[in-house]
């Protein structure tokens, strides 16, 4: 009798697969708490085992997987990134808490994904820039006015730990630094003019100090 009543079940199964789906999709919009108390305790009772498949189906899976999130964040777009930035702003501590857990893990993950992906990382901040170059001009200029001790210190160390390093590259390439420190002059004469205008106005005693000091040292090297 059970073995009549399951083969008469899986005819019906396959002949109203739409009907069911249907039936089964309006249960679920009438019975949200319902469902989502199913689903939790089913995925308390059966981790391991679906962790398992999710592992697996991916692994086997990955160009289809990339499609889909591709077609899906293409579709999205906008109430993905409204969604992604609401989550920021209402989880800050945990987001920063999580980062601070796991700066290592980060760090490996970021640099082995730039490895593996370096055209793409390229072309993508490329056309990231294209499409935002006045705010990132602006968000550096910024940054540099506010933390122009912090910058200072940092390029200090960092000459000190790669003196060798940088003095090699520029032995290295000073043909191509000449050219493009000439190609950056012609390319830029009024702006960079108009800095030093300003930098000179702004630094008068830097300047006088700077030049008397050179000028002691020329003389007792004359001395000499």
């Amino acid at each position: 009798m059970n073995d009549l009543i399951k083969e008469l079940l899986g005819e019906y199964i396959v002949i109203d697969k739409d009907k069911i789906r249907e039936c089964a999709k309006k249960y679920c919009e009438n019975n949200k708490d319902k469902k989502r108390e199913y689903d939790n305790k089913y995925y308390e009772n059966n981790k391991d085992k679906i962790r398992e498949y999710e592992k697996k189906y991916r692994e086997n899976n990955k160009d289809k997987i990339r499609e889909y999130d591709n077609k899906y964040y293409e579709n999205n777009k906008d109430k993905l990134r409204e969604y992604a930035k609401k989550y920021r702003e209402n989880n800050k501590d945990k987001i920063r808490k999580y980062h601070e857990n796991n700066k290592d893990k980060i760090r490996e993950c970021a640099k082995k994904y730039r490895e593996n992906n370096k055209d793409k990382k390229r072309e993508y901040d490329n056309k990231y820039y294209e499409n935002n170059k006045d705010k990132i001009r602006e968000y550096a200029k910024k940054y540099h006015e506010n933390n122009k001790d912090k910058l200072r210190e940092y390029d200090k160390k960092y000459y000190e730990n790669n003196k060798d390093k940088i003095r090699k590259y520029y032995e290295n390439n000073k043909d191509k630094l000449r050219e493009y420190d000439k190609k950056y002059y012609e390319n830029n004469k009024d702006k960079l003019r108009e800095y030093a205008k300003k930098y000179h106005e702004n630094n008068k005693d830097k300047i006088r100090k700077y030049q008397r000091k050179q000028y002691q040292i020329q003389k007792e090297i004359k001395e000499k």
